[in-house]
């Protein structure tokens, strides 16, 4: 398994009272099927005596939807083994393994889930190699042709998780083409690496947009203690440095051609640029900057950086 920083963006939706009460009695019970994949099991629900159904993929199924912990299963044919999974394959949090003897059924989805979070945007680092993009994040992120939920069932689970780094391309939902929306409560941009949550932003959604959210008035919390919410100091943008191709940036420095930037978050759009060390692909400071793009740099301290300094806490991802 590759390891590689991915970079994600989440959202939380308001429910009414009818829509949690309805949601929590039903149980689907169309479930899919991906062959040559199965989920990790980090504590097998029982289904079958000594975890063989004799009745094949049917009764391996049945017996999960049955069960209350049961979300998912891996069947291995061959011996009609049968494991109950409490998470689903489209589970953002799952480690699914590529295994040519399993196949793995989940309960069909139309969108990737974190808990009460819906996957909208994931891309990770150097992924340019193989993009139609060619490294243009920001362009993935507005192109509402790109409706990567619409085809989840067939999807590679290295596109959507947290864990893998195998994934060629962008992952984008729908909700994006379809924000505003009067449903979303809260949005959130977080970076992981081999599944471990490294940093996280939290904003306020409500009468948001794709193009507004990321925003200091917005921010309601954060893996840094100096970035305090509403303050006017501090930059953050999505659109970012369209100068230097830096998007998604989390600064207190207002000039960006100053390459003395101060701040939490520069996600390299584009290496092209080369303005400072930290934008080109044989960095300085970073020896083992790769050529391709995305890249992320961020804090990996409780506070700001400066990221030109040849000993900043900062971590190129």
């Amino acid at each position: 398994m590759s390891v590689s920083t991915i970079f994600c963006v989440t959202l939380t939706l308001t429910l009414t009272v009818t829509q949690i009460e309805a949601a929590a009695d039903i149980k689907s019970v169309v479930y899919t099927r991906k062959e040559n994949s199965r989920v990790e099991v980090l504590q097998e629900v029982p289904l079958c005596l000594n975890g063989t159904c004799h009745g094949g993929r049917t009764t391996c199924v049945l017996k999960c939807i049955t069960h209350a912990q049961c979300t998912g299963v891996n069947f291995r044919a061959s011996d009609r083994q049968c494991m109950g999974v409490a998470r689903s394959v489209y589970d953002f949090q799952s480690n699914i393994q590529a295994d040519g003897n399993w196949e793995n059924f989940s309960p069909d989805a139309r969108e990737v889930r974190d808990g009460d979070w819906i996957l909208v945007f994931r891309a990770q680092r150097g992924m340019d190699v193989s993009s139609d993009y060619d490294g243009k994040t920001l362009l993935a992120w507005n192109d509402d042709t790109l409706r990567s939920d619409d085809t989840l069932n067939t999807l590679d689970p290295d596109c959507f998780t947290s864990l893998k780094g195998g994934c060629p391309d962008f992952y984008r939902s729908r909700w994006l083409s379809t924000w505003p929306s009067g449903q979303i409560d809260k949005v959130r941009l977080a970076l992981y690496t081999g599944g471990v949550l490294d940093v996280h932003m939290e904003f306020n959604g409500t009468g948001s947009s794709r193009h507004d959210w990321y925003h200091t008035d917005r921010l309601l919390n954060s893996s840094w203690t100096d970035l305090v919410p509403g303050d006017p100091a501090n930059v953050l943008s999505l659109n970012g440095h369209l100068t230097n191709d830096r998007i998604f940036i989390a600064t207190s420095t207002s000039d960006e051609n100053d390459c003395n930037q101060m701040g939490w978050l520069l996600v390299i759009n584009n290496i092209r640029q080369q303005l400072c060390p930290y934008d080109k692909k044989t960095a300085l400071i970073l020896p083992s900057y790769d050529s391709n793009v995305p890249q992320f740099l961020f804090s990996k301290v409780s506070h700001k950086i400066n990221f030109y300094e040849g000993t900043c806490d900062c971590q190129q991802a």
